[in-house]
C-alpha cells in the first residue's frame, strides 16, 4: 500500500494490523498504523499528512567471529517434538567457551498459547544467548508460566544442541528490529556467497502473516543465490505481511554489505 499526501478520513476500529509505518500532519509527529485492508487508526478523524516508511535495523556479528549451526530435539507435552538449531559463536581467545548467538526454536507441536509461545517469547529465548550451558531449568534457566513441559523440552533440545556436532559450520546471523519494534532472527550458511541453507526466527510476528516468512515457502527463494535481493523483483513478499518480509530481506542484505 502507499500513501500520498492529503486528507485522510481516518476509522476508529479497523481490523487486520499490520504496523509500519509513521505519519507527521504538518510538523507535529503522530504515529499511526496501517492495516492491510487499507484503513488507519490515529486519534485524529481528518489530518493533513505525508508518510516514510521505516527501515529495518540490523545488527550484524563483529568481522572476525565465527559461527556454527547445532540441532537438538527433545519430546514436549503429548509426545509432540521440539527442535532447536542453535547458532554457536565460536571462541576467539584460547581458553574460552562457545556461547549462543541465536536460537531457532521450533514448539509448533504444542498446546496453542501456552506451550508454542516457548518459540514466541523473547525473554524466555534470550535468557539462553550469550551463554554455554548445558542448561538446567530452575537454575540457570527460568521455566515459562503455563508451559514448564515445554519449557523443560527446550532446554532438552538446547543441551543436545551444544553437545552435537555442527550441521554448518560457515555460518552467519542477524538480529533485526522490525518495524513493530519486536526482533526477528536470521541465520545463513553460503558456499562463495551463495546462501545454502536460510533460517528465520519471525516468531515476535503476527500469527498467519509475518510468521509465514519463516516457513520453506518463502525462505527457499534465496536458496542458491547470491546478495543483494529487492522484494518483488527476485524475492515475492509473503502474502499480506509486506513488512516482515521486507526486513527479512533487509537482514539478508545486510549479512552481505548491501
Amino acid at each position: 500500500m502507499t500513501l500520498s499526501s492529503g486528507t485522510y478520513s481516518i476509522r476508529p476500529t479497523p481490523t487486520n494490523l499490520q504496523p509500519g509505518y509513521q505519519l507527521k500532519p504538518n510538523n507535529t509527529e503522530i504515529t499511526i498504523t496501517v492495516y492491510n485492508d487499507g484503513t488507519l487508526d490515529t486519534d485524529s478523524e481528518n489530518i493533513v499528512f505525508y508518510y516514510e516508511q521505516k527501515t529495518a535495523e540490523a545488527s550484524t556479528p563483529e568481522e572476525n567471529e565465527k559461527f556454527s549451526v547445532h540441532f537438538g530435539t527433545a519430546v514436549g507435552f503429548d509426545g509432540g517434538e521440539v527442535t532447536a538449531r542453535v547458532i554457536l559463536r565460536q571462541p576467539i581467545m584460547q581458553g574460552e567457551k562457545d556461547t549462543i548467538a541465536w536460537l531457532f526454536i521450533d514448539a509448533s507441536t504444542q498446546t496453542p498459547g501456552m506451550g508454542t509461545k516457548c518459540a514466541e517469547n523473547g525473554d524466555f529465548k534470550w535468557q539462553f544467548l550469550d551463554k554455554s550451558g548445558p542448561f538446567i531449568l530452575g537454575e540457570n534457566a527460568d521455566a515459562l508460566t503455563g508451559a514448564t513441559v515445554t519449557s523443560t523440552a527446550v532446554v532438552e533440545a538446547i543441551n543436545a544442541a551444544l553437545s552435537a556436532p555442527a550441521i554448518a559450520e560457515n555460518a552467519t546471523w542477524v538480529s533485526v528490529q522490525a518495524f513493530d519494534g519486536e526482533y526477528i532472527g536470521v541465520g545463513v550458511t553460503d558456499e562463495n556467497g551463495v546462501i545454502t541453507s536460510l533460517m528465520i526466527d519471525a516468531s515476535s510476528q503476527t500469527p498467519g502473516l509475518g510468521q509465514e516468512c519463516a516457513n520453506a515457502a518463502f525462505t527457499s527463494q534465496f536458496i542458491g543465490k547470491k546478495a543483494p535481493f529487492v522484494l518483488n523483483e527476485n524475492i515475492d513478499a509473503v502474502t499480506s505481511a509486506t513488512t516482515t518480509s521486507q526486513a527479512v530481506v533487509d537482514a539478508v542484505n545486510s549479512i552481505y554489505g548491501y
